[in-house]
């Protein structure tokens, strides 16, 4: 298992956007699939079309070989290959006939997109995710974007390669976002009374992976 203490311990580095970053990564996902047999350019052009053209290449970066790995340079990988196809589309929109979903009406993941990229988020940003359920455990933190709430967040994993250029407290209140949006997400926190708690998913989570916390964090 990965050395908490280590500077090389797998993390994501770099833009960490949280407007509905997962539920959005499964619409690009899908739509590389139904235009496979196009080039990486047309499918790219045509979500910047359909898309907010900053967001959709926040999710391209997030899905490329250096982020989460799930597209290699228009490639899907078998991770991207099963999460189109256990897709499910937004659902929360009433459609007139013959209208379309744009990218960004999915809000929601289903169990088999939570399942993977639980998975997948823990394979590649280990120790950060261990910060966020540490983090929620300890403190029930608010959903706000609070300096206190980024501060606790930042204490956990500064000593990482990819956060040691990270200075201003607004990059770490989106870094924390971001997190604590992806483990709501993939149902391992909740919201209630505007402060985030572990879900029992997370409280297991917790318990079985407790042993591989950075020695540093407070544990009860």
């Amino acid at each position: 298992m990965h050395d908490p203490t280590a500077t090389d311990t797998p993390h994501l580095s770099g833009i960490q956007p949280d407007w509905g970053d997962l539920p959005h990564l499964c619409e690009v996902i899908h739509a590389f699939w139904q235009f496979r047999n196009e080039t990486e350019d047309e499918i790219r052009e045509r979500l910047l079309s359909k898309g907010t053209p900053n967001k959709i290449k926040d999710q391209l970066r997030l899905l490329s070989p250096d982020k989460l790995g799930i597209i290699n340079n228009g490639e899907l990988t078998p991770d991207a290959i099963w999460l189109a196809n256990r897709f499910s589309g937004a659902t929360q929109q009433q459609l007139t006939v013959g209208e379309g979903v744009s990218l960004g009406a999915k809000n929601q993941l289903n169990e088999s997109e939570q399942s993977l990229l639980q998975s997948i988020l823990f394979r590649e940003d280990w120790l950060p995710m261990l910060a966020t359920i540490n983090q929620i455990y300890m403190e029930s933190p608010s959903v706000n974007e609070t300096d206190a709430r980024a501060t606790d967040f930042r204490k956990r994993i500064e000593h990482l390669d990819g956060y040691t250029g990270v200075t201003s407290i607004n990059s770490w209140k989106k870094k924390t976002q971001a997190h604590f949006k992806w483990a709501e997400y993939i149902e391992l926190a909740t919201v209630s009374d505007g402060a985030y708690e572990l879900t029992p998913l997370g409280r297991d989570v917790d318990a079985s992976l407790r042993q591989h916390y950075h020695p540093e964090w407070p544990v009860r």
